[in-house]
Protein backbone atom coordinates (compact mmCIF):
# COMPACT_ATOMS: atom_id res chain seq x y z
CA UNK A 1 0.00 0.00 0.00
CA UNK A 2 1.43 3.56 -1.03
CA UNK A 3 2.27 5.41 2.55
CA UNK A 4 1.08 8.95 3.28
CA UNK A 5 2.27 12.08 5.50
CA UNK A 6 -0.18 11.72 8.59
CA UNK A 7 0.27 13.33 12.03
CA UNK A 8 2.24 11.31 14.14
CA UNK A 9 3.10 12.85 17.79
CA UNK A 10 1.11 12.63 20.74
CA UNK A 11 0.79 16.35 22.51
CA UNK A 12 -0.92 19.25 21.06
CA UNK A 13 0.23 21.97 18.97
CA UNK A 14 -1.69 25.11 18.23
CA UNK A 15 -0.81 28.73 19.15
CA UNK A 16 -3.10 30.84 21.94
CA UNK A 17 -0.56 33.47 22.47
CA UNK A 18 2.83 34.39 21.21
CA UNK A 19 6.68 35.16 21.33
CA UNK A 20 7.64 38.77 20.70
CA UNK A 21 10.98 38.90 19.21
CA UNK A 22 13.00 42.39 19.13
CA UNK A 23 14.11 43.21 15.66
CA UNK A 24 16.63 41.65 14.43
CA UNK A 25 16.56 39.00 17.48
CA UNK A 26 16.95 35.39 16.38
CA UNK A 27 16.25 32.13 18.94
CA UNK A 28 16.20 28.65 18.45
CA UNK A 29 13.35 26.61 19.88
CA UNK A 30 14.09 22.77 20.65
CA UNK A 31 11.16 20.12 21.67
CA UNK A 32 11.14 16.58 22.53
CA UNK A 33 7.85 14.60 21.79
CA UNK A 34 6.80 11.15 21.94
CA UNK A 35 5.28 10.04 18.48
CA UNK A 36 2.46 7.79 17.85
CA UNK A 37 4.07 5.33 15.57
CA UNK A 38 7.30 4.70 14.03
CA UNK A 39 8.22 7.31 11.05
CA UNK A 40 11.26 7.57 9.17
CA UNK A 41 10.71 10.40 7.12
CA UNK A 42 9.16 13.63 8.52
CA UNK A 43 8.01 17.07 7.92
CA UNK A 44 6.55 19.84 9.44
CA UNK A 45 3.31 22.83 9.21
CA UNK A 46 3.18 26.25 10.60
CA UNK A 47 0.12 28.97 10.82
CA UNK A 48 1.36 32.23 11.23
CA UNK A 49 -2.08 33.20 12.83
CA UNK A 50 -3.18 33.00 16.60
CA UNK A 51 -6.06 30.24 16.81
CA UNK A 52 -7.77 31.02 19.92
CA UNK A 53 -8.53 33.02 22.81
CA UNK A 54 -5.55 33.62 25.69
CA UNK A 55 -7.47 34.19 29.26
CA UNK A 56 -9.58 37.47 28.32
CA UNK A 57 -8.49 38.14 24.79
CA UNK A 58 -6.65 41.59 25.66
CA UNK A 59 -3.28 39.88 24.69
CA UNK A 60 -4.11 37.82 22.12
CA UNK A 61 -7.20 36.28 20.41
CA UNK A 62 -9.05 34.38 17.99
CA UNK A 63 -7.81 34.75 14.38
CA UNK A 64 -4.80 37.33 15.56
CA UNK A 65 -1.85 37.86 12.50
CA UNK A 66 1.44 36.60 13.48
CA UNK A 67 4.00 39.07 11.81
CA UNK A 68 6.34 38.50 9.28
CA UNK A 69 9.91 36.27 10.09
CA UNK A 70 12.35 34.07 9.11
CA UNK A 71 12.94 30.53 9.29
CA UNK A 72 16.49 30.48 9.09
CA UNK A 73 16.98 27.33 9.54
CA UNK A 74 15.23 23.97 10.83
CA UNK A 75 16.06 20.42 11.61
CA UNK A 76 15.14 16.47 12.50
CA UNK A 77 17.47 14.66 14.94
CA UNK A 78 18.79 11.64 13.91
CA UNK A 79 21.56 8.90 14.57
CA UNK A 80 24.35 11.10 12.99
CA UNK A 81 23.45 14.31 14.01
CA UNK A 82 20.52 16.27 12.56
CA UNK A 83 18.61 15.93 9.01
CA UNK A 84 18.20 19.65 8.00
CA UNK A 85 14.54 20.46 6.78
CA UNK A 86 13.84 22.25 3.58
CA UNK A 87 11.13 24.47 2.34
CA UNK A 88 11.35 24.01 -1.54
CA UNK A 89 14.40 23.20 -1.37
CA UNK A 90 15.90 26.05 0.57
CA UNK A 91 17.27 26.12 4.04
CA UNK A 92 15.57 28.91 4.54
CA UNK A 93 12.45 30.96 4.76
CA UNK A 94 10.38 33.85 5.06
CA UNK A 95 7.20 33.63 6.86
CA UNK A 96 3.97 35.87 6.26
CA UNK A 97 1.79 37.42 8.43
CA UNK A 98 -1.46 34.42 8.47
CA UNK A 99 0.73 32.67 5.84
CA UNK A 100 0.39 28.67 6.41
CA UNK A 101 3.61 26.75 5.12
CA UNK A 102 4.57 23.29 4.81
CA UNK A 103 8.23 21.42 4.79
CA UNK A 104 9.26 19.32 2.14
CA UNK A 105 10.11 15.72 3.75
CA UNK A 106 13.11 14.74 5.54
CA UNK A 107 15.02 11.59 6.84
CA UNK A 108 14.83 11.58 11.19
CA UNK A 109 15.13 8.82 13.82
CA UNK A 110 12.51 8.06 16.23
CA UNK A 111 14.89 7.47 19.38
CA UNK A 112 13.02 5.88 22.27
CA UNK A 113 9.83 7.02 21.25
CA UNK A 114 10.74 10.13 21.06
CA UNK A 115 11.02 12.66 17.89
CA UNK A 116 13.31 15.78 18.52
CA UNK A 117 13.18 18.85 16.60
CA UNK A 118 14.62 22.56 16.28
CA UNK A 119 14.29 25.52 15.02
CA UNK A 120 15.68 29.32 14.41
CA UNK A 121 13.25 31.88 13.82
CA UNK A 122 14.58 35.88 13.15
CA UNK A 123 12.61 38.72 13.17
CA UNK A 124 12.82 40.93 10.64
CA UNK A 125 13.89 45.34 11.31
CA UNK A 126 10.45 45.87 12.78
CA UNK A 127 10.54 43.04 15.16
CA UNK A 128 8.29 40.44 15.07
CA UNK A 129 5.25 38.66 17.20
CA UNK A 130 5.39 34.95 16.08
CA UNK A 131 2.35 32.87 17.14
CA UNK A 132 2.94 30.15 20.30
CA UNK A 133 1.46 28.32 22.96
CA UNK A 134 2.58 27.04 26.58
CA UNK A 135 2.89 23.28 25.96
CA UNK A 136 1.49 21.16 29.18
CA UNK A 137 3.44 18.28 28.32
CA UNK A 138 6.29 18.17 25.36
CA UNK A 139 9.84 19.21 26.44
CA UNK A 140 10.43 22.24 25.51
CA UNK A 141 14.12 24.65 24.76
CA UNK A 142 15.21 27.98 23.65
CA UNK A 143 18.76 29.11 23.07
CA UNK A 144 19.46 32.78 21.74
CA UNK A 145 21.05 32.90 18.35
CA UNK A 146 21.06 29.71 15.53
CA UNK A 147 22.40 26.23 16.92
CA UNK A 148 19.79 23.67 15.12
CA UNK A 149 22.74 21.83 14.25
CA UNK A 150 24.85 22.31 17.40
CA UNK A 151 24.30 19.33 20.08
CA UNK A 152 26.21 20.62 22.54
CA UNK A 153 24.67 23.88 23.13
CA UNK A 154 23.19 24.59 26.49
CA UNK A 155 19.25 24.83 26.04
CA UNK A 156 17.66 26.72 28.87
CA UNK A 157 14.05 24.78 29.49
CA UNK A 158 11.49 26.91 28.25
CA UNK A 159 9.63 26.36 31.73
CA UNK A 160 11.74 29.63 32.50
CA UNK A 161 10.04 31.85 29.77
CA UNK A 162 6.57 33.54 30.78
CA UNK A 163 3.75 31.95 30.37
CA UNK A 164 5.78 28.82 31.56
CA UNK A 165 6.81 26.90 28.78
CA UNK A 166 6.12 29.61 25.71
CA UNK A 167 7.93 28.11 22.78
CA UNK A 168 7.23 28.75 19.37
CA UNK A 169 6.34 24.92 17.81
CA UNK A 170 5.07 24.11 14.47
CA UNK A 171 1.37 23.70 14.41
CA UNK A 172 1.99 19.50 12.59
CA UNK A 173 4.73 16.99 12.59
CA UNK A 174 3.59 14.51 10.17
CA UNK A 175 5.76 11.38 9.36
CA UNK A 176 5.05 8.61 6.11
CA UNK A 177 3.02 5.87 7.00
CA UNK A 178 0.46 3.44 5.88
CA UNK A 179 -2.97 5.46 5.73
CA UNK A 180 -5.03 5.79 8.77
CA UNK A 181 -8.33 7.58 8.88
CA UNK A 182 -7.55 11.12 11.14
CA UNK A 183 -8.94 11.95 14.07
CA UNK A 184 -8.65 15.32 15.66
CA UNK A 185 -9.16 16.94 19.16
CA UNK A 186 -10.22 20.02 19.41
CA UNK A 187 -10.90 21.57 22.63
CA UNK A 188 -9.86 23.91 25.78
CA UNK A 189 -6.76 23.22 28.19
CA UNK A 190 -8.63 19.84 29.44
CA UNK A 191 -8.03 18.52 25.96
CA UNK A 192 -4.52 20.24 25.32
CA UNK A 193 -3.42 18.23 28.78
CA UNK A 194 -3.45 21.03 31.64
CA UNK A 195 -3.32 19.04 34.66
CA UNK A 196 -1.31 15.96 34.14
CA UNK A 197 2.85 16.05 34.40
CA UNK A 198 4.93 16.83 31.26
CA UNK A 199 6.27 14.17 29.19
CA UNK A 200 4.11 11.93 30.81
CA UNK A 201 1.10 12.02 28.19
CA UNK A 202 -0.87 11.22 30.56
CA UNK A 203 -3.94 13.58 29.26
CA UNK A 204 -7.26 11.75 27.68
CA UNK A 205 -6.43 12.92 24.60
CA UNK A 206 -2.87 11.36 24.44
CA UNK A 207 -3.87 8.22 25.50
CA UNK A 208 -6.40 8.20 23.28
CA UNK A 209 -3.89 8.88 20.39
CA UNK A 210 -1.09 6.60 21.82
CA UNK A 211 -4.23 3.49 22.19
CA UNK A 212 -6.00 4.05 18.57
CA UNK A 213 -2.22 4.64 16.91
CA UNK A 214 -3.18 1.30 14.80
CA UNK A 215 -6.20 2.91 14.24
CA UNK A 216 -5.90 6.70 13.63
CA UNK A 217 -3.74 9.04 12.76
CA UNK A 218 -4.76 11.54 15.53
CA UNK A 219 -3.85 15.87 15.79
CA UNK A 220 -4.18 17.41 19.09
CA UNK A 221 -5.87 21.40 18.53
CA UNK A 222 -6.59 21.82 22.34
CA UNK A 223 -5.33 25.38 23.47
CA UNK A 224 -5.86 26.69 27.58
CA UNK A 225 -8.61 28.88 27.42
CA UNK A 226 -10.06 28.28 24.25
CA UNK A 227 -14.04 28.97 24.02
CA UNK A 228 -16.71 27.79 21.62
CA UNK A 229 -17.12 31.20 20.24
CA UNK A 230 -13.44 30.62 19.14
CA UNK A 231 -14.01 27.72 16.71
CA UNK A 232 -17.22 29.05 16.08
CA UNK A 233 -15.47 32.18 14.01
CA UNK A 234 -14.55 29.71 11.45
CA UNK A 235 -10.90 30.56 11.26
CA UNK A 236 -7.84 29.78 11.18
CA UNK A 237 -8.11 26.55 13.87
CA UNK A 238 -11.54 25.53 12.80
CA UNK A 239 -10.13 25.00 9.29
CA UNK A 240 -7.49 22.67 10.77
CA UNK A 241 -10.52 20.16 11.96
CA UNK A 242 -11.32 20.27 7.88
CA UNK A 243 -9.47 17.07 6.45
CA UNK A 244 -10.27 14.85 9.29
CA UNK A 245 -12.34 11.75 9.45
CA UNK A 246 -13.31 12.14 13.13
CA UNK A 247 -13.42 14.94 14.79
CA UNK A 248 -13.99 15.35 18.89
CA UNK A 249 -15.22 18.78 19.88
CA UNK A 250 -14.77 19.32 23.89
CA UNK A 251 -15.74 22.71 24.54
CA UNK A 252 -17.62 24.82 26.54
CA UNK A 253 -15.52 25.40 30.10
CA UNK A 254 -14.33 29.04 29.21
CA UNK A 255 -17.64 30.35 27.65
CA UNK A 256 -19.02 29.73 30.78
CA UNK A 257 -16.38 30.58 33.26
CA UNK A 258 -14.77 33.68 31.08
CA UNK A 259 -16.80 34.44 28.24
CA UNK A 260 -20.24 34.85 27.20
CA UNK A 261 -21.74 31.51 29.00
CA UNK A 262 -25.39 32.26 28.40
CA UNK A 263 -26.24 28.43 27.54
CA UNK A 264 -28.51 29.60 24.61
CA UNK A 265 -25.81 31.67 22.88
CA UNK A 266 -23.44 28.84 23.46
CA UNK A 267 -25.84 25.83 22.05
CA UNK A 268 -26.05 27.64 18.77
CA UNK A 269 -22.59 28.25 18.69
CA UNK A 270 -21.69 24.34 19.15
CA UNK A 271 -24.58 23.81 16.44
CA UNK A 272 -22.83 25.77 13.55
CA UNK A 273 -19.91 24.33 14.68
CA UNK A 274 -20.38 21.41 14.08
CA UNK A 275 -22.12 22.27 10.33
CA UNK A 276 -19.08 24.02 9.78
CA UNK A 277 -16.70 20.87 10.27
CA UNK A 278 -19.53 18.24 8.42
CA UNK A 279 -20.29 21.36 5.26
CA UNK A 280 -16.24 20.82 4.44
CA UNK A 281 -15.84 18.38 1.71
CA UNK A 282 -14.45 15.70 3.13
CA UNK A 283 -17.69 15.75 5.80
CA UNK A 284 -16.00 14.34 8.61
CA UNK A 285 -17.95 12.42 11.41
CA UNK A 286 -18.37 14.86 14.42
CA UNK A 287 -18.57 13.30 18.10
CA UNK A 288 -19.71 16.20 20.29
CA UNK A 289 -18.83 15.67 24.17
CA UNK A 290 -20.49 17.17 27.14
CA UNK A 291 -18.95 20.07 29.34
CA UNK A 292 -16.87 18.82 31.88
CA UNK A 293 -17.42 19.76 35.14
CA UNK A 294 -15.13 22.58 36.61
CA UNK A 295 -16.44 22.79 40.36
CA UNK A 296 -19.06 25.41 39.14
CA UNK A 297 -20.52 27.75 41.75
CA UNK A 298 -24.21 30.12 41.04
CA UNK A 299 -25.09 30.65 37.16
CA UNK A 300 -22.64 28.95 35.57
CA UNK A 301 -23.81 25.66 37.59
CA UNK A 302 -27.70 26.61 35.32
CA UNK A 303 -25.30 26.54 31.89
CA UNK A 304 -23.29 24.17 32.40
CA UNK A 305 -26.35 21.90 32.71
CA UNK A 306 -28.24 23.63 30.01
CA UNK A 307 -25.57 23.40 27.38
CA UNK A 308 -25.24 19.82 28.23
CA UNK A 309 -28.87 18.68 28.28
CA UNK A 310 -28.63 20.07 24.46
CA UNK A 311 -25.77 18.09 23.90
CA UNK A 312 -27.57 14.93 25.23
CA UNK A 313 -30.56 15.54 23.14
CA UNK A 314 -31.75 13.66 20.50
CA UNK A 315 -29.91 14.99 17.14
CA UNK A 316 -26.88 16.30 19.57
CA UNK A 317 -26.50 19.40 17.94
CA UNK A 318 -26.39 17.61 15.04
CA UNK A 319 -23.08 15.76 15.50
CA UNK A 320 -22.90 12.25 14.94
CA UNK A 321 -22.14 10.98 18.33
CA UNK A 322 -22.13 12.50 22.14
CA UNK A 323 -19.53 11.46 24.00
CA UNK A 324 -20.84 12.50 27.54
CA UNK A 325 -17.49 12.99 29.40
CA UNK A 326 -18.89 14.84 32.26
CA UNK A 327 -20.30 12.14 33.53
CA UNK A 328 -16.72 10.36 33.39
CA UNK A 329 -15.15 13.52 35.37
CA UNK A 330 -17.79 14.22 37.91
CA UNK A 331 -18.30 13.26 41.30
CA UNK A 332 -21.94 12.71 40.51
CA UNK A 333 -25.12 13.15 42.54
CA UNK A 334 -26.54 16.24 43.31
CA UNK A 335 -23.54 17.92 42.66
CA UNK A 336 -22.92 16.55 39.48
CA UNK A 337 -21.01 20.12 38.46
CA UNK A 338 -17.94 19.26 40.97
CA UNK A 339 -14.78 17.18 39.34
CA UNK A 340 -13.69 13.98 40.98
CA UNK A 341 -10.01 14.48 39.35
CA UNK A 342 -9.43 17.94 39.43
CA UNK A 343 -10.97 20.84 37.06
CA UNK A 344 -7.95 19.70 35.08
CA UNK A 345 -7.85 16.24 34.94
CA UNK A 346 -5.29 14.59 36.39
CA UNK A 347 -3.33 11.67 35.08
CA UNK A 348 -6.21 9.05 37.17
CA UNK A 349 -9.16 11.47 35.22
CA UNK A 350 -6.86 11.16 31.61
CA UNK A 351 -7.06 7.57 31.91
CA UNK A 352 -10.73 7.36 33.31
CA UNK A 353 -11.40 9.28 30.16
CA UNK A 354 -9.56 7.62 27.63
CA UNK A 355 -10.91 3.91 29.02
CA UNK A 356 -14.13 4.98 28.55
CA UNK A 357 -13.49 6.51 25.33
CA UNK A 358 -11.66 3.32 23.58
CA UNK A 359 -13.26 0.84 25.50
CA UNK A 360 -17.30 1.72 25.23
CA UNK A 361 -17.31 4.20 23.03
CA UNK A 362 -15.09 4.43 19.53
CA UNK A 363 -16.57 1.61 18.04
CA UNK A 364 -20.23 2.43 18.34
CA UNK A 365 -19.31 5.60 15.94
CA UNK A 366 -20.38 4.20 13.10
Amino acid sequence: MEKVMQPNVLCGTSHNYFVRLAPGESRTFRVRMRVQRPGYKWRIGYSNTVDTTWDNGLVSYANMPGSLFEIVSAAFANEDGFSPVAFNGEKSRSVASREIILSDTCDANVVDGYIEFRWCLRAGAQGAIIPATPDSQALCYYADGEHTMDSAYFFTDALTLEPQNLCVLPDLFEAEGTPLPRMVFIGDSITQGCGTRVDMYESWAARIAKALADRYASLNIGLGYAQIKDAASDGAWLARTKNADVVNVCLGVNDILHGEGDADICIERLRSIIAAIKAAPKAPRVVIFTVPPFDYEGDYITNWRMINAAIKAPGHLGADAMFDMASVLSIGGEREYMSKYGPHPDGVGGAAVAHEYVENFIDTLR
